[in-house]
């Protein structure tokens, strides 16, 4: 009994340390970006040596990982396979730019930092894989019912894409709702076209 009490305790110790260094480096992510976040720094945050980050994460794609799977956990992602339950497509690309516009604006802080960082961080490669991924779908969720153009793809491309929320928001200094009214009417000279 006594040794499966141990076992527990140090079971429960390890997930706690473990604990702490995602929520760490998930903070260090957010505030300075992937490529300034060093294993000191985050050792130091989550109150631990070096060598017990790197015993808990070997491998930095390990690490990423389990930052993403935390980041997510706290601001999930809107639900694509949602929008293509919804019939009309402008009703469609209305739904999906809301929620997009409205997580990019949940995440801007992060987003814009690992989309800044990630392209030249291998262990990120699989982030960068999941977006370009992502973003296929989405365009493919969105051009159901419509006549599929390149001029079309490329704009239902340009209209979800962080970066074009980031110009219209912070840039043009439009809210959601201009932003998506503006991104809809491109959509619509797109097919027009």
């Amino acid at each position: 009994m006594n040794r499966s009490y141990r076992q527990n305790k140090r079971a429960e110790a390890a997930a706690e340390t473990r604990r702490r260094i995602v929520e760490a480096t998930v903070e260090l992510h957010r505030t300075v970006g992937p490529r300034h976040t060093t294993v000191a720094e985050v050792a130091r945050r989550a109150g631990v040596e070096r060598l017990t980050v790197y015993n808990h994460f070997p491998d930095e794609a390990d690490m990423v990982r389990a930052c993403q799977g935390h980041w997510l956990g706290l601001h999930p992602p809107p639900d694509r396979a949602g929008w293509g339950a919804t019939p009309d497509p402008e009703a469609r690309l209305r739904q999906a730019l809301t929620s997009l516009y409205a997580w990019f604006e949940e995440t801007e802080e992060m987003t814009s930092r690992v989309v800044r960082d990630a392209p030249d961080l291998p262990s990120f490669d699989f982030i960068v894989k999941g977006w370009i991924e992502q973003n296929r779908r989405t365009v493919e969720i969105l051009s159901e019912d419509r006549v599929a153009t390149s001029r079309l793809d490329a704009t239902l491309r340009t209209v979800t894409s962080f970066h074009t929320w980031q110009v219209l928001r912070r840039q043009a200094g439009l809210g959601n709702d201009a932003a998506i009214a503006l991104a809809m009417d491109w959509v619509s000279a797109a097919e027009r076209a």
